[in-house]
């Protein structure tokens, strides 16, 4: 576990920060922010710029989702199903940008 600070590895480090904001928002039931879009198309950008790689069905069922939980019509158990399913996807994307700043393979 090696950690060199390239401005790659900050900025990942950065996007892991921003992912624990945004499920700290979710958390609280703050479904209504649009942080979590503002997550994603930061992960966006970064990919774009980056070598990092991300499946893309993962990034974009998390996009998906993202957009899925601000409909206001849902009941609660289909609300917090996808909510579920954006805390797992969020959590992987930051557990893949943290592997990868921290040189871990899995």
């Amino acid at each position: 576990m090696d950690f060199r600070a390239t401005p790659l590895n900050v900025v990942a480090l950065l996007l892991i920060a921003f992912a624990v904001w945004v499920l700290y928002f979710l958390s609280k039931r703050k479904l209504d922010t649009n942080l979590p879009l503002v997550f994603f198309g930061a992960v966006f950008v970064f990919l774009r710029y980056s070598e990092t790689e991300i499946h893309p069905y993962v990034f974009l069922s998390g996009a998906a989702l993202a957009l899925l939980v601000r409909f206001e019509f849902m009941n609660r158990f289909f609300t917090t199903l996808a909510l579920g399913l954006e805390f797992i996807v969020i959590s992987g994307i930051a557990a893949k940008f943290f592997a990868d700043a921290f040189g871990l393979r899995f």
